[in-house]
């Protein structure tokens, strides 16, 4: 069972999506991405997003990207360093889902956009949840 504060939704800034250690073939893991993962594995996940989005874990979509629970999302990459130790790298990527239900959505910094945003919505078809 979950501690009260992991269950108390209004702590929740975001989902991390962790990649396999060193997932992408042929290199240390530095440059990895949602692309290297297998379709099986990017079909768990868009099922991992549905669960969390029927358990109001998650929410989809821009609107929902301040609120806790909300729409934000971070990836995680693991990579090899010296000596055969791992460093983990936060960053986002666009990525559609399998079945195109849902997506993640990467918006950069810029002068329009000072913190950018990295969040689940609806995917290029709609799909009611």
């Amino acid at each position: 069972m979950l501690p009260v504060c992991a269950r108390n939704m209004s702590f929740r800034d975001a989902v991390m999506i962790k990649l396999p250690a060193a997932l992408c073939p042929g290199g240390t893991g530095g440059l990895d991405t949602i692309a290297c993962l297998s379709y099986g594995a990017q079909q768990n996940l868009e099922g991992d997003i549905y669960v969390y989005l029927k358990n109001n874990m998650l929410k989809l979509g821009s609107s929902n990207v301040g609120n806790q629970p909300g729409s934000y999302v971070v990836f995680v990459r693991e990579y090899i360093i010296e000596n055969q130790d791992f460093q983990r790298w936060f960053y986002c990527e666009n990525w559609i889902s399998p079945s195109r239900k849902y997506q993640v959505k990467f918006y950069p910094q810029s002068g329009n956009n000072p913190t950018g945003a990295c969040f689940v919505d609806s995917g290029p078809y709609l799909y009611i949840v």
